[in-house]
């Protein structure tokens, strides 16, 4: 997939003619969440900033330190001044947002010995997640906020933006080698730190 193609140049779109797309910004969020789901089906990959609820949405409640609990359109239209129009101030925000730039800052292939714990990822009472084969370290350049990349055989996941149990998404890479460590039993010696690439 070329840059050309991900949600953020499709957005411009919206933005010039947004009459033809949308009449609320909750529909744009929905649609918004349906592109990720039709990606996610197909097992495609974007370049990019993500406007997900698990990245977007943390960045804006990281940014304005509003609630998010009902989804970054409610928490935009109800913090939007009445003389604003709703869509200019989201599109304000999406411009800032996409200026940041997912960068990978580490690697490891996991063995067959790196195994899922359940220490800190279980779906339901006790279903552990699958084991990928790789796991990138990705932070969006030039904040605190990291999360990983699961790489499996024919997909890439990109997860939540790793939460501290303090609530703070401002993490940093050992934070992340933390989490890969407790969940796979990785050792740090076992991961490959890279200078500069982008994501």
């Amino acid at each position: 997939m070329t840059d050309a193609q991900n949600v953020l140049h499709w957005l411009d779109s919206v933005r010039v003619r947004r009459s033809m797309y949308i009449r609320t910004i909750s529909e744009l969020e929905t649609m918004v969440q349906g592109y990720y789901a039709a990606l996610d089906t197909h097992h495609i990959s974007e370049s990019g900033p993500q406007l997900t609820q698990g990245h977007f949405g943390v960045w804006l409640r990281e940014t304005t330190g509003w609630s998010l609990s009902a989804g970054w359109a409610y928490a935009i239209e109800h913090n939007t001044q009445s003389h604003v129009d709703v869509f200019d101030h989201f599109f304000s925000l999406v411009d800032q947002y996409r200026l940041l730039t997912p960068m990978i800052t580490a690697k490891v292939t996991l063995k067959p010995h790196h195994k899922p714990t359940g220490k800190r990822r279980k779906y339901g009472h006790d279903k552990l997640m699958d084991r990928p084969d790789e796991i990138l370290a990705v932070n969006y350049a030039p904040t605190s906020l990291n999360h990983l990349r699961h790489r499996y055989g024919d997909r890439s996941v990109d997860d939540w933006f790793l939460m501290l149990g303090n609530g703070s998404h401002e993490t940093s890479l050992s934070d992340l080698v933390y989490w890969v460590s407790e969940e796979f039993g990785v050792d740090q010696s076992e991961w490959n730190f890279i200078a500069e690439s982008t994501a």
